[in-house]
C-alpha cells in the first residue's frame, strides 16, 4: 500500500522510464560540441519518429509557407529546444501504451490531453511566449500522473472515480479524499524523477490551483484555462465527469481578454483533428 505520489512514482519508475532517444538528444541540445546535423542523425535513427515530426512541423499547428522535407530543415525552423519537446511529446505516448483498456480509454485520455496541449499553445502564443512548444508539452502531461495511478492502485482509482460520480466532486478532489494524493502531485513527482525542469514540476503539480504556485503561477495558469476550455469542449476525456471549476484569479494573472478565446477555441478545433491523428497513429 502506497502512502504518498512519491512512494507511488518510485514504485513506477523503472517501468514507465523516459526513451533513450529524447535523454540522447537532450544530451547534443546542452553541448557545446553538437550541431543541427548530430541531432539530426538521431532523429533520423528512428524513422517513425522521423515521419511524425515532419508531418507535425507541415501540419496547421505551424502553418509554415513552403514545405519541410528535412530533419535538419525541422530544427532550423522549429528550433532545438522546441523539437526536444515535440520529440518528448510524440515518444511518451508510447511509455503508457500497455496500459489495460478497460481501466481507461487510453484514445480518449490522449485527446483530450492533445488538445489541452494544443489551447496551452494558443494561449502561451497570445500571450507572447518565447516557447510555445513548451506549453504544448505542458498540456500533453498535465493529466500523466492519472496514468500511473490506473497502472499502480487501479482498485483505489474506481472508488475515486465512483466517489466523483456519486458526490458531484471533481475527480482531482475525490483522489484526495480516497486516496490521499491526486494524479497532479503523482505527475510532478514524475516529472522529477524524469529530470525535467522545476516549471514542469510545478505546473503540472499546480495546474488545478495555480494560484498556489509561488513561481510558476502564469505557466500553471496556461494549463489550468486549457484543460477547462477542452473540458467543456468535451475533446476526449481524462476522467472527470464534469468542467473542473475555474480558479479567477489564475485566468485574471494571465492578463487575457476574455474575447480572445473564441478565436483562440476556432485554431484549437481547425489543428485538433490533425493533430490526434499525427500523435495517435500507430500509438
Amino acid at each position: 500500500m502506497v502512502s504518498n505520489a512519491i512512494q507511488l512514482v518510485n514504485n513506477v519508475e523503472s517501468v514507465v522510464s523516459l526513451p533513450t532517444i529524447f535523454s540522447r538528444i537532450d544530451e547534443l541540445i546542452n553541448s557545446p560540441d553538437s550541431n543541427l546535423t548530430d541531432i539530426a542523425d538521431v532523429i533520423s535513427d528512428d524513422p517513425g519518429l522521423s515521419v511524425r515530426l515532419l508531418k507535425v512541423a507541415n501540419s496547421a499547428m505551424f502553418n509554415f509557407p513552403a514545405e519541410i522535407n528535412t530533419i535538419t530543415r525541422a530544427i532550423t525552423v522549429i528550433g532545438t529546444r522546441q523539437l526536444r519537446d515535440l520529440v518528448l511529446a510524440t515518444k511518451v505516448i508510447s511509455v503508457f501504451k500497455d496500459i489495460d483498456s478497460d481501466i481507461i480509454n487510453m484514445e480518449e485520455f490522449w485527446k483530450h490531453s492533445i488538445a489541452t496541449g494544443i489551447m496551452a499553445r494558443i494561449l502561451a502564443s497570445l500571450r507572447r511566449e518565447p516557447n510555445t512548444e513548451y506549453y504544448y508539452l505542458l498540456g500533453l502531461l498535465h493529466e500523466v500522473g492519472r496514468l500511473v495511478m490506473y497502472m499502480e492502485i487501479p482498485d483505489l482509482m474506481s472508488r475515486a472515480v465512483t466517489n466523483s460520480i456519486e458526490n458531484n466532486v471533481a475527480l482531482h478532489q475525490s483522489e484526495l479524499s480516497v486516496i490521499g494524493f491526486d494524479h497532479s502531485m503523482v505527475g510532478a513527482e514524475l516529472m522529477a524523477a524524469w529530470n525535467l525542469p522545476e516549471s514542469m514540476r510545478d505546473a503540472i503539480c499546480y495546474h488545478h490551483r495555480p494560484s498556489l504556485s509561488l513561481n510558476y503561477a502564469d505557466d500553471a495558469g496556461i494549463i489550468h484555462v486549457s484543460d477547462l476550455v477542452v473540458n467543456a469542449l468535451e475533446l476526449g476525456s481524462s476522467g472527470e465527469s464534469d468542467i473542473p471549476p475555474l480558479d479567477e484569479q489564475a485566468w485574471e494573472s494571465l492578463d487575457l481578454s476574455q474575447f480572445v478565446l473564441p478565436d483562440a477555441v476556432e485554431q484549437l478545433e481547425n489543428q485538433y483533428q490533425e493533430a490526434v491523428d499525427i500523435f495517435l497513429e500507430d500509438a
